[in-house]
């Protein structure tokens, strides 16, 4: 009984996730296709650099802190692996390697005068590095978070829902879903829009 059990709840999971990608068509695998997602993306990259240049001083001003900061560090990477190099990945993809590079440097200077100005006191450092862990587990604003998660997961974007993160979204019957009443929790990350023909709920 307990391995038919089993069996039938897996039968379920992989069916929800079918109705997933028919509800939601996932556009994971072009994450950057318009102005507003290259602004999005650059707000993530930028979230990832100052994180990192703040966690740089913390271990720098306060020595003591160091086992700290890189348990942070790792806790996000386990996270988020690899994250800043994907994030350059798909906006050199975007801009090229010369406009990056430029946009890239601009954007470091920015982040170094305006955190490099910001005094730290021994308990704004352990705030932050309790921040960062919570981060890793994904307690990151939106639509940064949406941006980290679409990136993260581009090459297997089922994996975003497999791992957890998802958003609840609901229909009533109303308007072009014609009756149909649904409970889902798609992925943060997955991007969708009403559908033009009746009984297509929503349509990425």
């Amino acid at each position: 009984m307990g391995e038919v059990m089993c069996i039938l709840n897996q039968a379920y999971r992989c069916f929800l996730i079918l109705l997933a990608l028919a509800v939601f068509p996932v556009t994971s695998f072009a994450i950057i296709s318009n102005p507003t997602s290259v602004k999005g993306v650059w707000q993530a990259y930028g979230f990832v650099l100052g994180q990192e240049f703040y966690l740089s001083r913390i271990a720098k001003e306060f020595p003591e802190l160091s086992g700290g900061v890189e348990l942070a560090r790792a806790q996000f990477g386990s996270t988020f692996p690899d994250i800043k190099a994907k994030l350059e990945t798909q906006l050199k993809n975007a801009m090229g390697e010369k406009l990056f590079q430029e946009t890239a440097t601009n954007l470091r200077k920015k982040i170094q005068e305006t955190l490099g100005r910001q005094q730290i006191t021994g308990e704004i450092a352990t705030n932050f590095l309790e921040q960062v862990k919570g981060r890793s587990k994904g307690e990151i604003e939106s639509p940064v978070l949406e941006y980290l998660l679409a990136v993260q997961y581009t090459a297997n974007p089922v994996g975003e829902f497999a791992d957890g993160y998802r958003q609840r979204y609901q229909t009533d019957g109303s308007g072009k879903s014609q009756g149909i009443k649904l409970n889902l929790q798609p992925p943060p990350s997955w991007a969708a829009k009403e559908g033009e023909r009746p009984h297509i709920v929503k349509n990425g």
